[in-house]
């Protein structure tokens, strides 16, 4: 959900049934891969009120070029104040999932141009640390899902985004591991990057956090653990600098459970 120009402006992702995508075997990349399988994009809803009701923009395709899958698309206005939709290019089309971005027209109704790259999964150089090389026939996806833009005082950008850690070999020889939290760094502040790896925040499961400020200026993140039948969880962070990092687990607001 974003405010912008006045109206409020709803990015969800919806999946297209009658596009059914080609799904791995189930013994090459594990299970929790095999249940998406349906080209998918992210539209654009608006409304005059917070409560809506929503319109989408568009009811016959989504915002970015349709022919992609374009999951978890979230708002970020640069410097020069042009809105861009920024979004995770899932794996099932790339192999290696991207995080991209496209320009948005003044109302975000529309794209303008193409996409642009930002960075891909397997940037993250702890993402397959534990994985021995060269395992025979095993060419794991690499996940991107959640981006959320944060600019910082000190003029960088953050992104927070979420991926499977790969980090067990099974018997049978497919590869698994849990959904974790993770961020990235911009240091020149620009959407483009360069963009810098930072390793996860949160693991145990966890993932597509934003970060806010409550009405006293503490500074928290929020995100969903665990990944099946997930609660929200809330932790007190810390910023120094561009560097991120968690303070504690906030179970006297989430209850704990």
């Amino acid at each position: 959900m974003h405010k912008w120009a006045g109206r409020y402006y709803l990015f969800t992702t919806l999946h297209d049934e009658n596009h059914p995508l080609p799904v791995p075997p189930p013994n090459q990349w594990g299970t929790p891969f095999q249940l998406r399988n349906h080209l998918r994009g992210t539209i654009t809803a608006v409304s005059d009120s917070l409560l809506g009701p929503f319109t989408a923009v568009d009811p016959e395709r989504p915002t970015p070029p349709p022919h992609l899958m374009t999951l978890d698309g979230t708002l970020h206005v640069d410097r020069d104040g042009q809105p861009w939709m920024v979004y995770a290019h899932e794996w099932l089309q790339t192999i290696d999932g991207t995080m991209e971005a496209i320009r948005l027209a003044p109302d975000l109704t529309e794209t303008i141009g193409e996409p642009v790259f930002l960075f891909k999964a397997s940037d993250a150089p702890w993402l397959g640390e534990q994985i021995p090389a060269g395992l025979p026939g095993q060419l794991p996806p690499y996940i991107t899902d959640g981006p959320q833009l944060y600019p910082t005082p000190n003029g960088s950008l953050l992104m927070l985004w979420s991926t499977y850690e790969k980090n067990t070999v099974g018997p049978d020889g497919t590869i698994s591991g849990g959904y974790v939290q993770t961020y990235a760094v911009s240091e020149s502040g620009d959407l483009r990057g360069p963009w810098l790896q930072r390793r996860p925040l949160v693991r145990e499961d966890s993932g597509h956090g934003m970060l806010f400020r409550t009405f006293e200026g503490r500074l928290m993140m929020i995100l969903h653990r665990p990944f099946e039948n997930a609660r929200g969880k809330l932790y007190e962070m810390e910023l120094d600098g561009h560097e991120l990092r968690v303070v504690r687990q906030c179970t006297d607001l989430d209850g704990g459970g």
